[in-house]
């Protein structure tokens, strides 16, 4: 085992090191967990990829919340049902 991810892609990906760092373009996003709000749906999504309740990577403009609760109580305070779908 490596003991730092630098010097396990230096060891395994010696090809395209700053992919497997994650500074390259062509490294994949995989979101933060956090959550935003769906507009269209009138909720709160996970900035994650996969099923619900990911929405799929969050815009670079939309404000990141902690907890589903904290994203519905800030931002659709008038929508009762954003919690439960």
């Amino acid at each position: 085992l490596s003991t730092t991810l630098e010097k396990c892609c230096e060891r395994h990906f010696f090809w395209n090191i700053n992919a497997c760092l994650g500074t390259s373009p062509d490294a994949v996003d995989v979101g933060t967990d956090k959550w935003y709000v769906e507009w269209k749906t009138s909720t709160c999504v996970q900035d994650c990829v996969g099923e619900s309740p990911c929405g799929g990577i969050a815009e670079s403009w939309e404000q990141l919340y902690s907890s589903k609760d904290q994203c519905c109580d800030k931002r659709l305070p008038w929508v009762n049902k954003c919690r439960y779908l």
